[in-house]
């Protein structure tokens, strides 16, 4: 762990297994910035197991005093309350003072950048003995002194501290940066762990790492200015709980290799500074965690869990921090979210990894804000579900483009809809979705505009101006003055009902245009079923609760009520009455041989005047009259009488 930013005193602080009798402590030291901090010490602190107050420290000074006289860089290990000490060859031993006395062991030692020394200490016979092991391998004895106790102290734990001395503002000096790494207690790794110091000197009890600015006129001047801001800790192999209140954590950096943060907790931090690495997180991390740079974020989770940093993940998105999320569930999830979600949170949902199903819901106008990005993710190889809400028909609009590029995205959405096609662009080509109703929309008058049927009995091509649109399966043409209705004279299978002849009887049968909605599934039941006959269909208009609530339609059962409908039909359809002996023709020839044998008030006589009826409409609207009527052409361009082109 590293501690570095505008300080007096850091302290990181540690807490050690309580469970073993802790003899000995091994720990790497390496020197990352230490040009131009000369006033500077970086130490490893301990407690011994007799008193919270009798601790020593080993560290490295860029310049020390010498025990002869004369100042150099030192290697120090210290004893509180030590009265005396016993120096290998090569060091010297002196008594110490200001915070506390005891007795210290001196050192000359390069204190470099890059300089790297591993530090054994170990406490045997009543005495702490301290050897090092420099870089090149050499190991050297660097003395004893006596120990107050048999064993470290669990219970106060380990402190790594770096200390600038000098009497300079530390807000103004450059950055001091060493690396405390590979901890073994009693030859074992992974005992140390953050943890609560009951009592240490000049610190308060806290949840630990903390690190602790201090000044030149005592400790916790962070609170009163500049001094110990913009604090950085650097974490490493070791977990942490990182709490930045009161202390200026402002980030915390991440070491090479330790970019597994699931057992690390942080509080108060504003940046966490990946180094270039991939952080693995949990999920509460995710949700809780500031602003995260220079990394990428992995992540393992249920649905459950993903969904719940959806939001989160996004934001880091749109930072430009990138996420891998992966799926933990065992079978295919289902991830519910809203078409607005999606449209929000794009980025992060093509973030999943991991087979799942994106169940979409929302009203048409979301859906279709977010249909872009949801034909993305199906592109991806996500199965999207969307369900369009509501009661009624809706109208996806769309442009033309979409119809095109969102196509896997639309033929998975279910509900009752239509699409409004925006004819954007010039010699686009549109075909229309099957089974819906599909109305392209132009700028400009019916007038304006130029509709030629093709030779497949199915398209047609809108010109205008220069640019030819070729269009196919399109329910109607939305225009500045009305909409009119495009219809098929050729069945889609051989020996079918075609569309014209839906759309003729639909406009009989109601005496209106049709709506777009209802065409569009008659159209779709008529191409699916060839060997239904036009009068089944009749007679299901002549069935519905728009036909039977008319109370001009509820005709009596008798040759009188079957005469009126018959001069209805002509009034209606042909705007005339009928040619002389017209009425007496339909009723000798098409309805009494249905009603031969049934009797006035029975469910078969009305069965049969139902089937009789229907078989007139059917027969009127398909009479060249009545096409006439409605049809448009160059005799009767396009207006509120003239509404339907055939093709």
């Amino acid at each position: 762990m590293t501690a570095t930013g505008s300080f007096h005193v850091n302290d990181i602080y540690y807490s050690l297994p309580s469970n073993i009798a802790v003899t000995d402590l091994k720990f790497t030291m390496t020197l990352q910035n230490v040009t131009p901090l000369t006033q500077m010490y970086w130490a490893f602190d301990w407690w011994f197991a007799d008193s919270a107050v009798s601790n020593g420290y080993t560290g490295l000074q860029p310049i020390g005093n010498l025990a002869q006289g004369g100042t150099a860089p030192l290697l120090n290990l210290a004893v509180w309350n030590a009265t005396s000490a016993d120096p290998a060859s090569g060091s010297a031993a002196t008594t110490f003072g200001n915070e506390g006395v005891g007795e210290r062991i001196s050192r000359p030692t390069p204190v470099v950048t890059g300089s790297t020394y591993s530090f054994d200490l170990s406490i045997q016979n009543g005495m702490l003995t301290e050897t090092m092991t420099d870089a090149s391998g050499k190991t050297t004895l660097i003395g004893s002194i006596p120990a107050p106790s048999a064993t470290f102290s669990s219970a106060y734990g380990l402190a790594f501290f770096s200390e600038y001395y000098g009497v300079q503002d530390s807000a103004s000096l450059a950055l001091g940066e060493a690396q405390i790494s590979n901890v073994l207690v009693n030859g074992q790794a992974g005992l140390v762990h953050p943890g609560t110091i009951l009592h240490a000197p000049d610190v308060a009890a806290d949840a630990l790492p903390f690190i602790e600015a201090t000044g030149p006129n005592g400790y916790y001047d962070t609170s009163t200015g500049a001094t110990g801001q913009n604090l950085t800790l650097t974490l490493n192999s070791e977990l942490a709980k990182v709490d930045g209140a009161g202390v200026g954590i402002n980030t915390v950096k991440i070491g090479a290799g330790n970019g597994d943060l699931t057992g690390d907790s942080f509080t108060n931090i504003h940046t966490i500074d990946g180094g270039g690495q991939t952080l693995t997180l949990t999920p509460a991390q995710i949700a809780a965690l500031p602003a995260i740079v220079n990394a990428s974020i992995a992540m393992s989770g249920s649905i459950k869990d993903i969904a719940g940093v959806l939001d989160s993940i996004q934001a880091y998105e749109a930072a430009g921090t990138k996420a891998t999320l992966t799926l933990l569930d065992p079978s295919m999830p289902s991830l519910a979210v809203t078409a607005s979600q999606v449209a929000q949170d794009s980025a992060a949902l093509h973030d999943i990894s991991g087979k799942f199903i994106l169940a979409v819901s929302g009203d048409a106008a979301s859906i279709a804000n977010a249909l872009d990005q949801i034909e993305s993710l199906a592109s991806a190889g996500t199965l999207t579900l969307t369900t369009l809400t509501g009661s009624g028909f809706s109208a996806l609009d769309i442009t033309a483009q979409q119809l095109i590029s969102d196509h896997a995205a639309l033929i998975n959405v279910s509900g009752n809809y239509t699409l409004s096609i925006a004819a954007t662009g010039s010699n686009l080509t549109i075909a229309g979705l099957y089974s819906h109703g599909n109305v392209v929309q132009f700028s400009g008058a019916a007038s304006q505009f130029t509709i030629t049927a093709g030779s497949d009995g199915t398209s047609f091509t809108v010109s205008q101006a220069g640019s030819t649109d070729h269009l196919s399966g399109i329910t109607a043409l939305q225009f500045s003055d009305g909409t009119d209705f495009v219809a098929s004279l050729t069945p889609v299978l051989a020996g079918g009902i075609s569309s014209a002849q839906i759309t003729d009887l639909y406009a009989a049968v109601f005496a209106r245009t049709p709506d777009v909605p209802g065409l569009a599934y008659y159209e779709a039941a008529a191409a699916t079923n060839p060997s239904t006959p036009i009068t089944t269909y009749a007679q299901q208009f002549l069935s519905s609760p728009e036909y039977t609530a008319n109370i001009a339609h509820a005709y009596a059962q008798s040759s009188a009520g079957d005469a009126q409908f018959i001069l209805d039909t002509y009034t209606n359809l042909l705007h005339r009455g009928p040619e002389t002996g017209a009425v007496e023709w339909y009723q000798a020839n098409v309805i009494a041989p249905l009603l031969s044998g049934q009797s006035a008030g029975t469910a078969g006589y009305s069965a049969a005047e139902l089937a009789a009826h229907a078989a007139i409409l059917a027969d009127f609207s398909q009479s060249a009259e009545f096409l006439g009527d409605v049809q448009i052409s160059a005799a009767h361009p396009a207006d509120a009488q003239h509404w339907l082109y055939l093709i």
